[in-house]
């Protein structure tokens, strides 16, 4: 589902991923019963999914750039700070560790080139101004001169990891590589060719799962729902999301998850609109919301409506975000009294998930 993905680990010498990897779907697993490890370590996030929870269970480090949860303080490392990729910190980590005999880890190639691909596909190929933060660039510093396009990179300026004020050219300098710009290229027309996904895969391909703890409608006690966030690189007027597809295929997710918040984040370039200096159109985002009470949930203890008007409102009030109501794409949810739909353009393209899920959690929890 993740063709940007494959291409970069056939670059570090993956070249068949089902046989080379070890994947969740390899690990024998009886329904209901518990994750057969009580160990883990978070990367990319922060917070342990449900499924992997147990009163055992134990979070021994992590590497992460989302907002900080503040769960398992006592993990080492424990890295959540803010960065364009998460690939940064973990090459970060692996510059400043050692290897058994005591020298510096070297990062071998195949590692450097798959670490990169990563920081080019999150931050845009380190576009200026963008999502790259200080630790992105000497990350990317550290990689160049040892990935597979070393030998376009010899006159790079050598950069601490550890540095945390690049100058604007070095923000231009990386950006302005060829082989940079080539390899950008390449990844980012794989990450949009989405034309053999069904709209159940484009709703798993990329999707984080969160859990809240909200007011109880009937006492002064807590209530755990869930809920999950999926990022869709296409438009929602698109062959994926047409003919009640987008609506059926959301209502099957929230009941094979259990979730009571289900949002769907779209961003592509529209094509209609005119070209910028990257051939592409302008950048968009829209979002749809989808909320029902998940089942064998104790009806009294959440009330639909409060729950709906208070996320619907927060987000409408989030001035960062800009909603206003979609005019080309409505949902139809026809005689389902359990279930609330809303769905926006968004006016700032450049909040992501990233943003996004936070402000959900402020909305939910506070």
């Amino acid at each position: 589902m993740r063709t940007e993905n494959v291409y970069a680990l056939s670059l570090a010498g993956i070249t068949d991923p089902e046989s080379q990897i070890l994947f969740l779907s390899d690990i024998p697993l009886d329904p209901g019963s518990p994750f057969p490890s009580n160990k883990s370590a978070l990367v990319d996030h922060n917070r342990l999914g449900t499924r992997y929870s147990a009163p055992s269970a134990v979070v021994t480090a992590i590497i992460d750039h989302h907002a900080d949860e503040n769960q398992y303080l006592t993990a080492n490392p424990r890295i959540v700070a803010p960065a364009g990729s998460c690939s940064s910190h973990v090459t970060k980590l692996l510059v400043n560790a050692t290897s058994e005999g005591g020298a510096p880890f070297d990062i071998p190639s195949e590692l450097a080139t798959l670490l990169l691909c990563a920081m080019l596909i999150d931050t845009n190929g380190f576009k200026p101004k963008g999502k790259a933060l200080a630790v992105d660039y000497a990350a990317a510093y550290h990689l160049l001169p040892r990935s597979s396009l070393a030998s376009s990179v010899k006159g790079l300026l050598p950069m601490s990891i550890n540095d945390t004020d690049p100058s604007a050219q070095v923000e231009q300098e990386i950006h302005d590589i060829p082989s940079v710009q080539e390899l950008t290229a390449t990844l980012d027309s794989k990450k949009f060719d989405l034309s053999h996904l069904s709209a159940y895969d484009n709703i798993r391909r990329d999707y984080k799962e969160y859990t809240y703890e909200i007011p109880s409608s009937q006492s002064t006690g807590k209530v755990e729902i869930k809920a999950g966030l999926s990022t869709v690189p296409l438009p929602l007027e698109g062959d994926w999301a047409a003919n009640g597809q987008l609506l059926k295929t959301s209502i099957d997710w929230m009941t094979a998850h259990n979730l009571a918040i289900l949002g769907i984040l779209t961003s592509f370039h529209d094509e209609k609109s005119k070209k910028g200096k990257t051939g592409k159109g302008k950048h968009r985002r829209e979002t749809a919301w989808f909320i029902r009470l998940p089942s064998g949930s104790d009806s009294g203890s959440v009330d639909l409506d409060a729950l709906s008007e208070k996320l619907f409102s927060g987000l409408e009030a989030d001035k960062d975000l800009g909603l206003k109501k979609h005019e080309k794409f409505n949902i139809d949810v026809g005689d389902q009294s359990d279930l609330r739909v809303r769905v926006y353009e968004q006016k700032n393209a450049d909040v992501s998930r990233k943003g996004i899920a936070p402000l959900v959690q402020k909305i939910m929890e506070g």
